[in-house]
């Protein structure tokens, strides 16, 4: 929450003045019950900042007291108004005394009213019109098996398409289907799900949305509840099969279209070679292993130079080891720059820093073609990162700090 150039007494004092502007909140008693903790576990500690320490301890533990003191009062609040209950005939507070209540007084009949001839006659209630529900726009929509929309959804956007899926999860108002094998869903907004219920099988129509982040929504969407489509499995293998087939076709049609280059072209014109199809025979100096994010740094030689090298493959089999002397076919990307430390003091101190020509592999001669896939698309996975870091701004923007 705070920098990490702050010291932590520093950053305890501000995390109690925290929970003491929250104190009317249930946030607030958690902040300060958490202050509270730290402030105890850091006085054990160093004793530089014990006066900030104590500060904070203060702060938090009024700030709880105040904070817990204020959910006890609203939980002994009232809820109501009290509700006077009278028996029929009475008053509260009042009752009817008779002079001896002891002697029986005498009863006498009943007089009988007058039967009225003229009896107002009941006029029939009105009955109210059902509320017709809005026409349903007629379109002509264009069935597509469910994968091939979740494979490029792109291509149907702002289309009138028809697709049979299985539910995965209900909402109010909206599903969602989840297919085997691919990362987005499917989804629908404003339906009627109350017939609707988790491994239905739906056929939905409407005008597909392709810019949302993850889902591929569904607008002015209508869902039928229908059976599983006998030839769904069939459908799906042949979905795959035609998909590795169009990838052994575009690794062909890349590998043809591959130029050779020299290392001294590659450093002086980057980006005249940036994205462009590129054919090199290199040698693995070093593959670093993967980070828990970002894979690892590979550097090569390539005519005796030193050359930057990412693993772009889809699937990255075989994996490149040192010492390996491979041909590649990759997309030339840029110059990168490589910084030299020398690790030895206490802090890494840059002893060299330089450029070298940098390249994307996306085929080797060794590939598997039995796991061959489609070449990503760079310019897409870069728009969706922009888009899911935009999301995320907006999200910490919108939190009531």
């Amino acid at each position: 929450m705070f920098p990490q150039n702050i010291p932590k007494a520093t950053r305890i004092l501000l995390f109690a003045i925290l929970g003491l502007l929250l104190c009317t909140t249930s946030t607030g008693l958690i902040i300060a019950f958490i202050a509270i903790v730290l402030a105890i576990l850091a006085t054990k500690g160093n004793v530089e900042g014990r006066r900030r320490i104590i500060a904070a301890l203060i702060i938090s533990g009024l700030t709880f007291i105040i904070s817990l003191g204020t959910m006890i009062k609203k939980d002994s609040e009232d809820p109501g108004a009290l509700v006077e209950e009278t028996l029929p005939g009475h008053s509260l507070g009042e009752y009817e005394i008779t002079e001896n209540p002891s002697e029986p007084s005498e009863e006498k009949p009943a007089e009988k009213e007058p039967v009225k001839e003229d009896v107002a006659k009941e006029e029939p209630a009105e009955i109210e019109p059902a509320k017709e529900e809005p026409a349903r726009e007629i379109h002509e929509y264009e069935y597509v098996f469910c994968a091939y929309i979740l494979d490029n959804a792109k291509q149907y956007d702002n289309q009138y398409i028809s697709t049979i899926v299985p539910i995965t999860s209900v909402y109010s108002k909206r599903i969602s289907s989840e297919v085997d094998g691919f990362e987005p869903n499917i989804s629908a907004s404003d339906i009627d799900t109350e017939m609707l219920s988790e491994g239905d099988w739906v056929k939905v129509d409407g005008r597909i949305d392709a810019d949302m982040l993850y889902d591929v929504q569904f607008e002015d969407a209508y869902v039928e509840k229908v059976d599983r489509p006998s030839s769904f499995d069939d459908d799906m293998a042949k979905f795959y099969e035609e998909k590795h087939l169009a990838a052994i076709e575009e690794r062909e049609n890349f590998i043809a279209s591959a130029q050779e280059v020299s290392y001294e072209d590659l450093r002086r014109y980057p980006d005249s070679y940036d994205g462009k199809p590129l054919k090199l025979t290199i040698k693995i100096k070093e593959a670093k292993p993967d980070g828990l994010i970002f894979q690892g740094d590979i550097f090569a030689s390539y005519q005796g130079s030193e050359i930057s090298v990412y693993d772009n493959r889809p699937v990255r089999e075989p994996r490149f080891m040192d010492g390996d002397k491979i041909h590649v076919y990759a997309k030339g990307d840029g110059l990168k720059r490589i910084k030299i430390k020398d690790g030895s003091g206490l802090f890494a101190k840059v002893i060299k820093d330089y450029e070298v020509p940098a390249i994307r592999v996306v085929y080797t001669d060794k590939d598997n073609l039995d796991n061959i896939e489609p070449i990503p698309d760079d310019d897409d996975m870069t728009k969706k990162g922009k888009e899911l870091g935009d999301n995320v701004a907006e999200e910490l923007g919108n939190v009531d700090w």
